[in-house]
């Protein structure tokens, strides 16, 4: 099931692209509708007092369509430096650097802790009025939107990197407000039914886990008295 929804989505989010093309709306510099902005830099953290110790997200907890928050490190920052570094609720993660195919992965800060910042490798892209968060994501995330970054990207050696000026200019669709939200309604449903089953699964590994222990540890309690009933 999570595997067919997982398809749905890609095909939704094709289609959502393909009809504000066809549809002939126009493409605008990234920076026209959003704040780009880079976050804090590591390695010389301020001591004393008018700081503030707070936790920070890294390249390596911003992933393609979701973030990790599995393993947050914190930051000593000034305080006059809290509002500059602060995420919203609503603000876009994009990763600058890595392999070439992963530029400019990301995804939309749900805000699940209430003061976070984010390290200098990783943009956050704050829209205005005329873009919504989530359209923009999935714009950048497109086929349309990775090509950018691939075709832009300096490469090195071993990693390739993208810089605030390039995520700046990168040409974005802009539909009306309405048409945005209109495009992104089935994905959002689709969305939310893979949430569900993804949190079943969870369920269901404490489950397994629990009866694997069990076994091992030669008790006798059976898998019906662990059993999670399915979330509706």
């Amino acid at each position: 099931m999570l595997s067919k929804l997982d398809v749905a989505r890609e095909a939704l989010s094709s289609q959502a692209l393909g009809d504000s093309q066809a549809e002939g709306w126009p493409f605008r510099p990234l920076d026209e509708v959003a704040t780009v902005a880079a976050g804090v830099t590591l390695g010389s953290e301020p001591v004393g007092e008018g700081t503030t110790e707070l936790p920070y997200l890294r390249v390596a907890n911003v992933l393609d369509g979701r973030i990790d928050t599995a393993e947050v490190k914190s930051v000593r920052i000034l305080q006059a430096q809290r509002e500059r570094f602060a995420l919203r609720k609503g603000d876009l993660l994009l990763t600058e650097g890595g392999d070439l195919d992963k530029l400019g992965r990301g995804a939309v800060w749900d805000g699940r802790i209430d003061v976070c910042l984010y390290q200098n490798h990783v943009f956050r892209v704050r829209c205005g009025a005329r873009m919504l968060p989530d359209f923009l994501a999935l714009y950048t995330s497109s086929t349309e939107g990775r090509a950018y970054f691939q075709r832009v990207g300096k490469q090195t050696t071993n990693l390739a990197s993208i810089n605030s000026t390039q995520v700046k200019k990168m040409p974005v669709p802009v539909p009306p407000i309405e048409e945005q939200e209109r495009l992104l309604s089935p994905i959002h449903s689709v969305c939310s039914r893979i949430s569900v089953i993804e949190r079943h699964i969870a369920k269901l590994r404490v489950v397994q886990q629990g009866a694997v222990e069990d076994l091992l540890g030669g008790k006798t309690s059976t898998l019906s008295q662990r059993q999670v009933a399915p979330t509706s």
